[in-house]
């Protein structure tokens, strides 16, 4: 279905854009980015330990699917961003095909040590940044195209494309309001000099709702919340902050030294324990259902 944006949807795209572009945690590493594309923020085994522990978001967003007829067991489908296969591995259960692209050999390989252990033959993947997929796609359409909390994905053309590469529906995951995390806050304000501010995420699911909304989508919201607590040795808590900010910008050894000082200086009885509560919007919309 070919598009035609309305004024409010291009204002809405803007929007978003200069909010991802303000952002504290995009602006620091820009340059960063570009010069690593494959780089993330989260190792596999962080994505493991910690957005593996969020099974209730992926067994909300199968419900709502399969509640609404959106997959069945012939259905092919498309994830974005795959990681380590956390919405590719119980989709792919339930469906015939799925395809998981990702630009990280690491997240890649995890993911294919996964499907082996799991037995699931039926996922393809394909180590490509989401944009040259999009852009080599010989026309193919999928029943649904996903992608979640994927920050390469955080734009209106990312929502654009994932629409034009369906034939029946689209879900797209990331927060409705700020992750709440002390630890974070205090960091970034010890690291970036500047404290997790209360204005709209540039994550935040408002602005792909909106954009959907003007162009006369009928996009379904549902709210999911969850926490975690993570327990760890000093050394270990050390080497995944510093991996955090490894993923956007370029750490020295001086702010190696501020990690490290934060993490001793907060641990107890050599435990260094860090809670953190998410709060997360799944986006859903038919994209033969324009209203």
């Amino acid at each position: 279905m070919e598009l035609t944006h309305s004024a409010s949807a291009n204002k809405t795209i803007e929007e978003w854009a200069q909010a991802v572009a303000n952002d504290r945690q995009f602006s620091p590493g820009k340059e960063f980015l570009m010069k690593n594309p494959a780089r993330s923020s989260l190792s596999p085994e962080q994505c493991e330990t910690q957005l593996g522990r969020e099974k209730k978001r992926v067994e909300r967003a199968v419900k709502v699917l399969n509640g609404q007829k959106l997959i069945d067991k012939d259905s092919v489908v498309l994830d974005l961003g795959c990681g380590t296969g956390t919405f590719a591995l119980p989709l792919a259960k339930i469906v015939k095909h799925l395809d998981a692209v990702d630009i990280s050999a690491q997240m890649t390989a995890f993911l294919r040590e996964k499907m082996e252990k799991e037995k699931v033959m039926n996922i393809r993947i394909i180590q490509k940044d989401w944009l040259d997929f999009t852009r080599e796609n010989n026309g193919e359409r999928y029943d649904l195209v996903l992608s979640s909390l994927n920050p390469n994905m955080y734009n209106g053309q990312a929502i654009l494309e994932m629409t034009k590469l369906s034939k029946r529906a689209c879900l797209f995951s990331s927060p409705y309001k700020r992750t709440e995390d002390s630890i974070v806050r205090d960091l970034d304000d010890l690291i970036l000099g500047t404290a997790t501010k209360p204005e709209i995420d540039c994550r935040a699911i408002i602005y792909p709702f909106n954009i959907l909304y003007y162009l006369g989508y009928n996009p379904k919201l549902e709210y999911v919340e969850g926490d975690w607590t993570t327990r760890e040795a000093p050394e270990e808590a050390i080497k995944r902050l510093t991996m955090r900010y490894e993923g956007f910008m370029e750490v020295t050894g001086e702010i190696k030294n501020k990690i490290k000082d934060f993490v001793y200086a907060r641990q107890k009885g050599g435990i260094f324990e860090q809670y953190t509560l998410w709060h997360i919007g799944l986006l859903i919309w038919k994209v033969n259902a324009q209203s």
